[in-house]
């Protein structure tokens, strides 16, 4: 369930974690530019119990990192 977000296509890529049963909020950030593709993981700190809540909070913390709006992440390399 990819979704594009300001010229950016988000794709949650969330993880099941053995261990605490729990999922973890990753997302895959690509940028389409005219002879390349990149692309870059990028993780919430936040885990779920359920994998459609960790894939929805994974997109709105992708959003997030595209804005701007995160400390610990950037799409600077992307660009």
């Amino acid at each position: 369930m990819a979704i594009t977000y300001k010229g950016f296509e988000l794709k949650p890529a969330v993880e099941h974690l053995r261990e605490s049963g729990l999922w973890s909020a990753r997302a895959l950030i690509t940028k389409h530019n005219a002879n390349e593709v990149r692309q870059k993981f990028v993780s919430a700190a936040n885990t779920f119990s359920g994998k459609a809540e960790a894939e929805q909070h994974s997109l709105e913390f992708a959003k997030q990192v595209v804005d701007g709006n995160c400390q610990n992440a950037t799409i600077e390399d992307l660009l």
